[in-house]
C-alpha cells in the first residue's frame, strides 16, 4: 500500500486593506495634510508679499525714471478742466511697459473722468479699465476688482469714471491731511486734496531730486493701503484726490483687526495698512523698497514722509 503525499490546501491571498487599517491611513494622511497646510500658506502668502514688494519697486524705480527723463517726479494728482484728475501712476506707464495706455489719454486736455468714459464706450484702449497687476497687491482679495462706478453702478454717489480697477500703491503727500471744516471726521471726503504738501506727491506737484534735502534713501515715495471692501476708494488712474491718488502721513501705520473691512472708513482710507504681517511696502525716493510695522514710531514715519522737514530719522 502506498502512502499518500500530504494534500496542499492554498490559502487566499488578502487583497487591499481592512476597514480599520483604512482609517489609520487616512487618520494619518488627514494629520500629515493639518501639518503641512500651515506651511503651505505660509509659503503662498511669502511668494505674495514678495510679489507686491516687487510691485512697489517697479513704481519707486519708474519714479525715478521719469524724474531723469522730464527733471521732476510726476504729480499726485494731475487736476484736470472738470476737476477730476489722473493719478501719479497714469504719467508712470511709459516707465512700466504701457506706451499704448500712455497715449490714449491727453493728460493736460478736458477731464480725467470724461475722457476714461469716452474712450471705454468707443471700445477703445483705457487706463482706468484694464487691470495693471503692477498696481494692485496680490494678498488684498479687493485690488485689481473692477468697478462699475456713477449713477449705474454700486455707488451712485461716485464720481463717474465708467469702469475703474482701484489699486494698493499711492504717493506720499507728507505730514498735512487735506483739510474740510464740513468734514471733521473724515477728510478724504473733502472736495479738495492737498495743494502744497511737504512729500514728494501731492495735487500738481513737480517735486525734483534736489528738493529732497532730508535724502533720497530717508524719504518715502510711495506707499501700499489696503482696497475699501466697496471699491470706493483707490482709483489711481483717474478719480480723486487725497485717498484717491496720494495719502498724507498724519494718521501713521494702522494694523486693522479685520483687513478690507475695517470699522471705519476713517481707518481704512486715512491710515496706510496692508493685508501683510510685516505691514505696508513703501518705495522711497532712491528706488529701493521695504515693509515698515505698524508698531513704528509715529515720530520716525512722520519724518521719513518730509522730503526737507530736516529731521534725523533712519529707515527702521
Amino acid at each position: 500500500m502506498t502512502a499518500r503525499s500530504p494534500r496542499l490546501v492554498a490559502v487566499p491571498r488578502r487583497q487591499g486593506l481592512t476597514l480599520v487599517e483604512l482609517l489609520v491611513v487616512m487618520a494619518i494622511i488627514g494629520l500629515l495634510a493639518a501639518m503641512l497646510f500651515p506651511t503651505i500658506q505660509g509659503a503662498r502668502e511669502a511668494s505674495r508679499r514678495m510679489a507686491c514688494l516687487n510691485n512697489i519697486r517697479q513704481l519707486g524705480l519708474a519714479a525715478s525714471v521719469h524724474h531723469d527723463a522730464r527733471g521732476w517726479f510726476p504729480a499726485g494728482s494731475l487736476i484736470a478742466a472738470d476737476g477730476t484728475s489722473w493719478g501719479l501712476t497714469v504719467s508712470l506707464l511709459p516707465y512700466l511697459e504701457e506706451q499704448v495706455l500712455f497715449d490714449s489719454v491727453v493728460l493736460h486736455a478736458g477731464g480725467a473722468c470724461g475722457q476714461v468714459r469716452a474712450l471705454q464706450a468707443a471700445g477703445k484702449p483705457d487706463p482706468a479699465s484694464r487691470r495693471l497687476a503692477v498696481l494692485a497687491c496680490p494678498s488684498d482679495p479687493q485690488a485689481g476688482r473692477p468697478l462699475q462706478s456713477g449713477p449705474s453702478g454700486p455707488l451712485p454717489t461716485s464720481g463717474d469714471c465708467g469702469i475703474v480697477h482701484p489699486g494698493n500703491y499711492l504717493g506720499v503727500a507728507g505730514r498735512e491731511e487735506a483739510v474740510d471744516a464740513s468734514q471733521p471726521i473724515n477728510k478724504c471726503y473733502t472736495s479738495r486734496g492737498i495743494d502744497a504738501g511737504t512729500g514728494l506727491f501731492y495735487d500738481d506737484s513737480r517735486t525734483r531730486m534736489k528738493d529732497v534735502a532730508d535724502g533720497l534713501s530717508k524719504t518715502l515715495a510711495i506707499g501700499e493701503r489696503g482696497v475699501p471692501e466697496d471699491l470706493g476708494w483707490g482709483w489711481v488712474i483717474a478719480g480723486g484726490q487725497e485717498c484717491e491718488q496720494y495719502l498724507g502721513a498724519a494718521r501713521g501705520v494702522f494694523r486693522p483687526t479685520l483687513p478690507g473691512n475695517a470699522s471705519t472708513a476713517d481707518e481704512e482710507l486715512l491710515h496706510w495698512w496692508s493685508w501683510h504681517a510685516s505691514g505696508p511696502h513703501f518705495a522711497l525716493a532712491d528706488g529701493s523698497a521695504r515693509a515698515i510695522s505698524p508698531d513704528v514710531d509715529h515720530a520716525v514715519f512722520m519724518a521719513l514722509s518730509t522730503r526737507a522737514g530736516g529731521e534725523v530719522a533712519a529707515v527702521p
